[in-house]
């Protein structure tokens, strides 16, 4: 197995988040668990964070208003971030799969093999991923804070603040990673 230093952080620092508010909800003392240990409990919360953050992800692109690949191949895109070339990468997609009636979802399959993990998209990708994991933690966080804090309302308008601000960054990640897949598809549809 090979773990990279991104993939450990990403995992330890959502999990040590969770970590840390469990055991404020707990009321149990930080150094509860030797540092080693922690360490290892943090991991592991995180490697569970990262996984719901997947299987939830169908409700954030519902509140994304769909999916950021589907949006960037009709032209529609995220604050700054567009794609202007999504007429001809629409065109060039479909056309490699002889029908103008497939989905977007099929489309950017496409556009991810035609990609094959160039460029900066591994990277993108796990920014993606990344960001998407650190909200739900936030989430997780807020409502185990939740319990004891409900009538600090201080508590509550920085919890919206941080549900809204990571949110809105994960949304942001997920059309870059789509735009740079898209980017790299038709880079080279070019050169073909």
């Amino acid at each position: 197995m090979n773990l990279s230093v991104y993939n450990i952080l990403a995992h330890l620092i959502s999990g040590f988040l969770v970590y840390l508010v469990g055991l404020y909800a707990l009321e149990l003392e930080p150094n509860y668990l030797d540092p080693f240990m922690a360490t290892a409990v943090a991991y592991l919360i995180g490697y569970f964070v990262n996984s719901i953050s997947a299987w939830v992800e169908f409700i954030l692109n519902w509140t994304w208003s769909g999916r950021p690949s589907d949006q960037l191949l009709v032209g529609k895109g995220c604050g700054r971030i567009q794609f202007p070339e999504w007429k001809k990468i629409l065109k060039l997609l479909q056309k490699e799969l002889d029908n103008k009636k497939t989905s977007a979802d099929d489309l950017f399959k496409v556009a991810m093999r035609k990609a094959k993990n160039g460029g900066r998209i591994p990277e993108m990708n796990g920014q993606y991923a990344f960001s998407r994991s650190v909200l739900i933690a936030i989430l997780i966080s807020v409502v185990f804070l939740g319990i004891p804090l409900y009538q600090n309302i201080g508590f509550w308008i920085i919890s919206l603040i941080l549900i809204l601000a990571s949110w809105y960054r994960a949304k942001e990640r997920g059309f870059y990673y789509a735009k740079e897949v898209l980017s790299e598809a038709l880079n080279k549809f070019e050169k073909n």
